[in-house]
């Protein structure tokens, strides 16, 4: 979201473009793709998000911003409608808890009519993409402020963690070291001009694959790292499927890196490297995997 000042010819503006603002105690904020758009326009208008870090912002209009968004998502409930949402799980790698966004959207969620329901990201992508392998693998959500992962046998959950190098942490970085605003590294990033498997010889675009390689070596060391640690762990008689989600995914070569930095780990389970695979419509995955999720309640 972005704050514009606030006067009555902005008003009109919006309105003739029809570009989606929310008012809150005379202050007016642009929401969603417009604001995105208008950031990319003007760079100097700062571009704010609701959740930051894969949970919701220190940002102290955050809340009524996030609460406007799912109101005009969801509506008013009728008696006895449930919700399901997705909650990530707790970073590995940083000391963070996930109860107070949790709670906070729970409550939101009942303040519109709704029972919600909350469902695990990582479980989420894999009721979708390991349907077809009978809900055993690992399932991974690269997003923009958290990576989630799920280790399912069976439907069975035997996994559930989140790493905090993500999307947004790409474009912060790479941002950094060649002097451009996040923003841009992330329009650049999302153009598909970029393949990650291929000699970049741009620095922008080097970059973008040097900080999106680290990203994913580090996420795939935590969930072994984590795996190694679990008493109850699972102990596959065959090599498991891969199920890969979310918008980090997109970037040309995503997949052909990602396997390179598979193998280069001594993992403490079998990969069917074969199986390694992107969801369909990866942007989408989350919210029709925890749908099914509530199908069943």
């Amino acid at each position: 979201f972005m704050e514009l000042h606030r006067d009555a010819s902005t008003v009109r503006a919006l309105k003739r473009q029809m570009v989606n603002y929310v008012e809150i105690e005379k202050k007016l904020f642009l929401v969603g793709d417009n604001a995105y758009d208008y950031s990319n326009v003007f760079p100097y208008l700062e571009l704010k998000r609701p959740m930051a870090n894969g949970m919701l912002s220190i940002e102290p209009n955050a809340l009524p911003i996030i609460k406007e968004i799912i109101g005009a998502l969801v509506g008013q409930g009728e008696p006895g409608s449930i919700c399901a949402y997705s909650i990530p799980a707790a970073p590995v790698d940083v000391h963070k808890l996930v109860q107070y966004h949790t709670d906070v959207i729970e409550g939101i969620l009942k303040l519109y009519g709704y029972e919600p329901i909350a469902v695990n990201e990582g479980v989420a992508v894999a009721n979708i993409g390991l349907e077809d392998y009978d809900l055993t693998g690992l399932a991974l959500s690269f997003g923009g402020g958290l990576i989630n992962a799920a280790m399912l046998y069976k439907g069975l959950s035997a996994l559930q963690i989140s790493v905090s190098q993500a999307g947004d942490a790409i474009d912060g970085l790479a941002a950094r070291d060649i002097g451009w605003v996040p923003v841009q590294i992330n329009a650049l990033k999302e153009s598909g001009k970029i393949d990650i498997s291929k000699t970049q010889t741009m620095r922008e675009g080097q970059a973008i694959k040097s900080y999106t390689i680290l990203t994913i070596r580090h996420a795939l060391s935590e969930v072994s790292k984590f795996f190694e640690q679990v008493r109850d762990k699972p102990h596959f008689t065959d090599p498991i499927a891969v199920a890969i989600a979310g918008g980090g995914c997109l970037i040309p070569g995503f997949i052909e890196v990602f396997k390179q930095e598979l193998q280069a780990l001594s993992l403490p389970f079998r990969i069917n490297y074969d199986k390694i695979f992107i969801v369909e419509d990866p942007f989408t995955v989350v919210c029709r995997g925890v749908l099914k999720e509530a199908e069943l309640i």
